[in-house]
Protein backbone atom coordinates (compact mmCIF):
# COMPACT_ATOMS: atom_id res chain seq x y z
CA UNK A 1 0.00 0.00 0.00
CA UNK A 2 1.16 3.70 -0.82
CA UNK A 3 0.90 3.85 2.95
CA UNK A 4 4.01 1.69 3.91
CA UNK A 5 5.89 3.12 0.40
CA UNK A 6 5.96 6.65 2.13
CA UNK A 7 6.99 4.81 5.47
CA UNK A 8 9.47 2.70 4.21
CA UNK A 9 11.10 6.21 2.20
CA UNK A 10 10.82 8.03 5.38
CA UNK A 11 12.74 5.49 7.32
CA UNK A 12 15.56 5.12 4.45
CA UNK A 13 15.53 8.77 4.43
CA UNK A 14 15.90 9.14 8.26
CA UNK A 15 18.26 6.34 8.15
CA UNK A 16 20.34 5.09 5.02
CA UNK A 17 22.07 3.15 7.14
CA UNK A 18 19.43 1.16 8.41
CA UNK A 19 17.41 -0.17 5.28
CA UNK A 20 14.39 -1.72 7.29
CA UNK A 21 11.95 -1.60 5.05
CA UNK A 22 13.89 -1.03 1.68
CA UNK A 23 11.91 -3.89 -0.02
CA UNK A 24 8.55 -1.98 0.53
Amino acid sequence: PPEMAAAARTICASAPDIPFIADA
